[in-house]
Parts: structure tokens; sequence; C-alpha cells
């Protein structure tokens, strides 16, 4: 595509816009044609600085950060995503998943892109944190940095207190790094696959039902734990069939 093409496909607006937060109009183009967006916006952040000499925590501000953002459907999203990453990153752009939505609801996904190929800039754009179970974002972001010593993912969507990742190597110790999970963001199975065993078998079709019946069965521990303990080998099996994880703290 010529750069001619490429800006006869813009509104005067968003060449505007482009020029001002200092994109590429070809990434205007290339984002707008394959999200299908009619409209294409931008939103800015400022970016956190943690002030390691404070100790109550307060978080300094930085530098303005720019996205471009467009909606798609949420069915083929990570398609349309990991399609505008092999196009994008060679030119310096990241996308990522900034509003990942769930079946049930009747709206798009909303992809970001970030002038940045840094793998954890859609995490710090978003600032996410976990202020209800007292992580801030500065130690999500080194327990992330620590993951990537030991395998390999990228991070395909961030908010404000979520993170989606894809697993291109796993962990050694599924079990082990199931259980770690656990700790780094409870409601994993709190709020997740513990709720489907112990409450909510109505939602699981006969096979599910019998998997868990099953494994209930063949654990020989105590009762009392014996929920939870089902719960996060269910959670390492399932990251370990799908090379996704997705974190969040509400």
């Amino acid at each position: 595509m010529t750069e001619r093409s490429a800006a006869l496909s813009l509104t005067e607006q968003e060449r505007a816009e482009a020029q001002r937060i200092g994109f590429s109009e070809r990434t205007f183009v290339v984002v707008k044609e394959a999200t299908g967006a009619e409209v294409l916006d931008t939103i800015a952040r400022e970016e956190q600085v943690e002030d390691l000499d404070n100790v109550d925590g307060t978080r300094k501000t930085g530098r303005t950060l720019h996205a471009l953002i467009a909606t798609t459907a949420r069915e083929t999203s990570e398609d349309v995503l990991i399609g505008l990453r092999r196009e994008l990153l060679p030119a310096g752009y990241l996308p990522f998943l900034i509003d990942r939505t769930f079946p049930f609801q009747d709206r798009p996904d909303v992809i970001a892109v970030l002038p940045d190929t840094d793998p954890l800039a859609p995490v710090r754009f978003c600032g996410t944190d976990a202020g209800n179970y007292d992580r801030s974002h500065y130690d999500i972001l080194r327990t992330l940095e620590g993951w990537r010593s030991r395998f390999d993912y990228d991070v395909l969507g961030a908010e404000h207190d979520s993170i989606y990742l894809r697993l291109h190597t796993l962990p050694e110790d599924m079990a082990a790094f199931a259980a770690e999970l656990y700790d780094f963001c409870p409601d994993l199975i709190d709020q997740g696959i513990g709720c489907f065993i112990e409450e909510g078998a109505e939602f699981l079709n006969e096979e599910q039902r019998t998997d868990i019946e099953g494994r209930f069965a063949a654990d020989t521990g105590d009762e009392e734990g014996k929920a939870q303990r089902v719960a996060l080998q269910i959670l390492a099996e399932t990251i370990e069939s799908s090379r996704r994880l997705a974190l969040w703290w509400d």
C-alpha cells in the first residue's frame, strides 16, 4: 500500500490525529482495515513512575502516552490482533486488547495500538494493579518480569485490573505454577474454576460434571482441601492445553 493510497483511506480528522500523536498514517490505515472499524479514536494515559523513596507507595506520573484504539467483533478479535501484530510490530507498534469482553456482553472488543515494542508496554500503559489484594502496579510488573526468565509469553491484553497472556513455552512444573498463580491472583479459583466446582454444576455439561466427579474420587487427600486441589489441577491443565492465561483482580 502506497502512502498516497493510505492517506486517501483516512478522514481529515484521522490524518490530523495521527500527526498530533506521532503515529504514521499507514498504521491508522492498517488498523482501520483489519478491524473494520468505521471510526478510529485515540486515548492518552500518564505514565506511572515508581518512587522507591516514597514509603506510602504514592505514584508519580511521567510522560503522556498515546494509543490508537478501534473496536472489532469479539468472536474474531484475537485473530485480528495477532494479524495486526505481524504487520505492525516490525514498524515499531504493539497492538493489544484493551477491552476484552465476555460472550454474554453484547458489545465489541477494543484493540489498542502503542508506539512501543516492549512486551510489557500494555500493562504499563494500563497501570494494571490489584489494589484489593495489596498488589501494586509495580508488584505485578516485577512478577511478570520474573516469569520471562522461566517461560516465554506475550501480553495479548491488559486493562486496569486484568491481564491476558499467550504462553509460547510452559513453566517446568505446572502444578507448582498453578499454586503460584492462586497466590498471585486468587480470583482465578475463588471467582473462577472453584465456583463452578462447588456451586455451578448446573452450568457444566455432562462430560464436565463426570470429569470433576472423577477427579474428586481420585483425590485421596483430606476432604476440606479437595475442591481447591481439584481446581488447581484443572487450572494447570487448562493453561497447558490452551496456552492462554487470563488474570483479573476485581
